[in-house]
């Protein structure tokens, strides 16, 4: 029988043994957490930026890709070319 410091030994896992598998639930959601982002937070300038960006893919019929954050994390939504924009006020 090999010990642990023999070459060969698949000491790559034997520390796996050890781990309950509540804590290591527990660590892949910690794992999940770290991955997470903090929601962004955009100035007028970026305001602006994101007008001209659309009124320029408008005029030009270019497509878009949207990303979007949501719970700690950002997704992109699928292109697509701007047809007409309606802005609606909203009370948040």
């Amino acid at each position: 029988m090999a010990n642990k410091l023999t070459p060969g030994s698949n000491m790559r896992w034997e520390s796996m043994r050890m781990i309950l598998p509540e804590w290591r639930e527990q660590w892949l959601r910690h794992q999940q957490e770290q991955k997470k982002s903090k929601k962004p937070v955009l100035d007028e300038q970026q305001w602006e930026e994101f007008e001209w960006i659309l009124n320029e893919a408008m005029r030009k019929n270019a497509e878009l890709v949207f990303t979007y954050w949501e719970d700690g994390y950002f997704y992109n939504v699928a292109a697509g070319v701007i047809t007409s924009i309606q802005i609606s006020s909203s009370s948040t």
